[in-house]
Parts: C-alpha cells; sequence; structure tokens
C-alpha cells in the first residue's frame, strides 16, 4: 500500500494539534483579560509595548463607513453574518474586526501591512501519475506565494510551487525515473478569527498542475492538469512586517484517459513578509 494516506493523515493530525493548542492558548488569555470598557469614548490598552510597531496615523475622528440600510433592519444576527462575511471592514477602528480569541491585535494590525510575499517549503505526496503504472515518491516542495488581505476576515494570494522528485514503474520497480511537478493557483482565503495574533484560515482556488516525468522506456512525457487546491492553515503574527504559517493542503488535479485523477497532498511552512498600507493606529 502506498504511503500517501498515513503521511496525509499525520500532516493533518499535526496541524489540527497545532490549530487546538493554539485556540486553548487564545481562550485562556482572553478569559483572564479585564472587561474592555463600554462607555468610555475612546479604550487606551494598558501593559502593551507598541515600540516595536514604529510610527503610526491616526485615524481622522468621525470617519464612518457607509452602510446600506438593510443592515440594521431585523434582528442582530443578520447585521452580524453581513460584518463577518460581507467585506465590511474598511474602517480601521472598526470593533467588529476579531471574534475575541487569538490573542486580538491592539496598537496594529494585519491590514497595517495588507501585502505579502512568502517562501514555502514542505513535502508532497500525490497519487500514480499513470494509472497502475508510474508512481510518483514523495517530493520536497517549495515555492512562493504573493497575496493580498482585503478585509479584515478575507484574503486571496497567487501561489507557484515546484518540486523535483523520483518516480517508480510498477513494470520494474528496480528501475527508478526523475519527475517534475509544477504548481501555479488563484486562491480565496477566510480568517474566521478575523485580526488576531493567531490566525487559522481555510482556502480554496483554481489552478493548474504539470507533471514531467520519463516512463519505463526512458520516454519523457508531460501532461498538465486543471486543479482545484483546498487547504486549512495556520498564520502566525511576529512583527508588523513578519509572520509565520503552516499548511495543509489538498491539490485535486483533474484527470482524462489513461491519466488518473490525483490528489496532491502537501504540508508547508513558510514566512511572510509584509508589506503596503497605511500604519493605522488601532485602539480596540
Amino acid at each position: 500500500m502506498r504511503r500517501s494516506l498515513p503521511i496525509a493523515v499525520a500532516s493533518l493530525a499535526i496541524t489540527i494539534a497545532f490549530v487546538i493548542t493554539a485556540a486553548s492558548r487564545a481562550q485562556e488569555e482572553v478569559s483572564a483579560a479585564p472587561p474592555v470598557p463600554t462607555d468610555a469614548a475612546k479604550f487606551e490598552p494598558q501593559g502593551h509595548d507598541f515600540s516595536q510597531f514604529g510610527s503610526f496615523r491616526t485615524m481622522p475622528q468621525g470617519a464612518d463607513s457607509a452602510v446600506p440600510p438593510w443592515v440594521h433592519d431585523g434582528e442582530v444576527p443578520r447585521q452580524a453574518i453581513y460584518e463577518r462575511f460581507g467585506f465590511y471592514h474598511s474602517n480601521p477602528d472598526d470593533p467588529a474586526r476579531h471574534q475575541g480569541v487569538g490573542r486580538p491585535l491592539y496598537g496594529t494590525s494585519w491590514r497595517n501591512r495588507p501585502y505579502h510575499f512568502d517562501y514555502l517549503f514542505g513535502v508532497v505526496e500525490t497519487n500514480d501519475l499513470e494509472r497502475n503504472e508510474i508512481q510518483l515518491r514523495s517530493t520536497l516542495l517549495q515555492g512562493i506565494r504573493l497575496g493580498y488581505d482585503f478585509d479584515h476576515y478575507w484574503g486571496t494570494e497567487i501561489r507557484f510551487a515546484y518540486g523535483d522528485g523520483k518516480v517508480r514503474y510498477d513494470a520494474n520497480p528496480l528501475i527508478d525515473g526523475s519527475a517534475q511537478l509544477m504548481m501555479f493557483d488563484t486562491n480565496l482565503l477566510y480568517y474566521p478569527w478575523g485580526d488576531s495574533v493567531w490566525r487559522p484560515y481555510a482556502t480554496i482556488g483554481l489552478g493548474a498542475t504539470y507533471y514531467g516525468y520519463d516512463d519505463v522506456n526512458g520516454v519523457n512525457r508531460d501532461q498538465s492538469n486543471f486543479s482545484i487546491p483546498i487547504g486549512i492553515g495556520l498564520k502566525h503574527f511576529f512583527r508588523p512586517w513578519l509572520a509565520f504559517r503552516c499548511e495543509l493542503m489538498d491539490n485535486i488535479a483533474t484527470g482524462s484517459g489513461s491519466v488518473p485523477t490525483t490528489h496532491n497532498f502537501s504540508f508547508t511552512t513558510g514566512v511572510e513578509y509584509r508589506f503596503g498600507g497605511s500604519h493605522w493606529s488601532y485602539t480596540r
């Protein structure tokens, strides 16, 4: 039996354990924190060292975002759903920019530097390149991303990743061949906790996957497939300009004829360089 299932299960278990640990720590810290006053004109958090964040500009007072009238009609859940899923977070002092978990950010924000460029590396495990004939072994994967967080709960990014690996031939297991894997896709990210230090996310996208390999006779072949990447991950705010992330993804490449649909399970870690945007001073 191939190792794809055990490796995928182990990677999923590691990611889930990481997310659960972060969530537990976040809930404990939120529970221990003093309540935020609601009657004060402006809340100034105490005990935070903002020196690492550099200089900030203050959001002009009274700058309110236009809200469609229907948002405030009816019950509160309707407004809450719109604020969370409706791209309604252009005001830097929006109190709904986080959910109160994951250590909400004060004095800065992910959207202070909404653009990011990052390097990723990890491992990918795939299915047969040719049904019951050629198998691609576990391959080291690396690549780059370029993204933009256009909302506290939403972002988008493009990804290019590649790896060089070895293939195994069922007809002759003693022969090893080489293979190249490349993936290019555009993805939409959803951050359920919003603007917090610990930032789990779910992602889905569209793209293409390329395989180049030698068959059992040494003839070079290549194939390109339409792909749908689906995954989950976690980001950690380390500095306003630097973040760490890990991700578990299934890059589903569609097949046809003798080429099967492949599930490219990958587990990657990486670093984000954050840049761009205005450095507003966040007070809530």
